[in-house]
């Protein structure tokens, strides 16, 4: 009994193991993984704090100071004192705060909401890019289970084939060359299943990289979704890709560092406020004193002005960019629809060929097993047909992988 259930354990831990992942589970999962993703999402916090800092010189400064101050002059002419004897000191608690910074103080505020909407169309930006790369090795290693599959197939039967061969021409029923054509042809395949087991090999170590986790992939999900027709909600507006979002809060952002720049030609007016806590001698002795500083640098020779020009000129760039943002976005959509629509009807024609190439091999094998050919006629059928299938079946991962794009392009993923 215990036998039988530790059986039926090892069964069950098996198959969980085996279980193929789909790319939003890998995507998830790095997200939660990858060093470099954690550091992008970080970089929101760092603006929020970013946004803190910014606001807090605008408000009121509240600190403790102290002034002690020796001299070598007595406070009083007595005979026999030294200037050792003199100390005037205050203690105060100061009160400061700016009135008005040419309204550079009411442009900080503002970047409370544009300096973490930029950080997160950053952060969305490089996730869609991730993405893209993620999607891409994931059917690329896909594609590479499933050749191995089918070359794995064809050597199995090649083998056969090869040691029937050899055993006919030892009694001369065919020709030696039959059988060698055949070896080497066995020879190549195997050749090729050990250079796909190596590419599989870094494909699944560069997945691990990325997303911190093994994958055991089995090729299931082409069979979970129809990746021959678009997605339902293609041809969103494309101002919501988080490319064209981020030149968006870009030009917020510039708005503000022009009139930055534009307020050190106004005046700057502060306030100050101390109270005593001890004070001896400095002239005055009051317990408290207000006091209201102006100060208007209104010339410096151009470097100001100039500054403004840097930023203004900077706008008219990003401006210039959001433009172009939109042509190159609306193209990228006809042609990714386009190239989407050309690769369906491609696989179809693929099918058609791998179809026609397979029969044309078992009407060759019929041949040749009456003797109508020889190997090598009958090996090149079987190149061909492994071609076509091999042609035919990467084409199915490349629509996947296709079809992922245009769903994360349409902004049907949540990145």
């Amino acid at each position: 009994m215990k036998i039988l259930l530790g059986s039926l354990l090892l069964v069950l831990t098996s198959s969980l193991s085996a279980k193929s992942v789909t790319l939003t589970d890998l995507y998830k999962q790095a997200k939660k993984n990858n060093p470099n993703i954690k550091r992008i999402q970080l970089e929101t916090n760092f603006q929020k704090a970013r946004v803190n800092e910014l606001k807090s010189a605008f408000l009121p400064q509240l600190s403790v100071e102290g002034v002690y101050f020796y001299g070598n002059v007595p406070l009083r002419s007595e005979i026999g004192q030294t200037g050792w004897d003199r100390i005037d000191n205050q203690n105060a608690i100061s009160l400061r705060t700016t009135l008005y910074n040419g309204g550079a103080e009411y442009t900080y505020f503002k970047y409370k909401e544009i300096l973490p909407a930029l950080a997160k169309n950053q952060k969305d930006s490089e996730l869609f890019t991730f993405f893209l790369q993620l999607s891409a090795l994931y059917f690329d290693y896909l594609s590479l289970i499933n050749q191995e599959s089918l070359i794995k197939r064809q050597v199995t039967s090649l083998s056969k084939r090869a040691e029937l061969l050899k055993k006919w021409s030892r009694i001369g029923r065919v020709r030696k060359a039959d059988y060698l054509s055949t070896l080497t042809q066995l020879r190549a395949l195997e050749g090729r299943l050990q250079e796909l087991k190596e590419l599989q090999q870094t494909a699944k170590l560069n997945l691990k990289a990325m997303t911190g986790m093994d994958v055991l992939a089995s090729g299931g999900e082409l069979s979970d979704l129809n990746y021959e027709e678009l997605p339902a909600t293609w041809g969103r507006d494309f101002s919501n890709r988080p490319q064209y979002r981020l030149l968006e809060e870009s030009i917020e952002n510039q708005l503000q560092n022009i009139t930055i720049q534009n307020a050190a030609l106004r005046p700057q007016i502060d306030f100050r406020s101390n109270y005593y806590i001890n004070r001896r001698q400095f002239g005055r002795q009051d317990d408290w004193d207000l006091a209201i500083t102006v100060s208007w640098n209104f010339f410096d020779f151009g470097g100001t002005s100039s500054r403004v020009e840097q930023e203004r000129v900077r706008l008219r760039q990003l401006h210039a960019d959001l433009e172009m943002a939109k042509i190159n976005l609306s193209n990228e959509m006809k042609v990714v629809e386009a190239q989407f629509k050309n690769q369906v009807k491609r696989k179809r024609l693929l099918k058609s060929s791998f179809e026609v190439s397979r029969l044309n091999y078992n009407e060759q094998s019929k041949e040749f097993k009456k003797g109508l050919i020889d190997a090598l006629d009958l090996n090149r059928a079987l190149e061909q047909m492994i071609q076509a299938e091999l042609a035919y079946e990467s084409m199915k991962f490349t629509l996947a992988e296709q079809w992922y794009s245009l769903k994360l392009i349409n902004g049907d993923i949540e990145l």
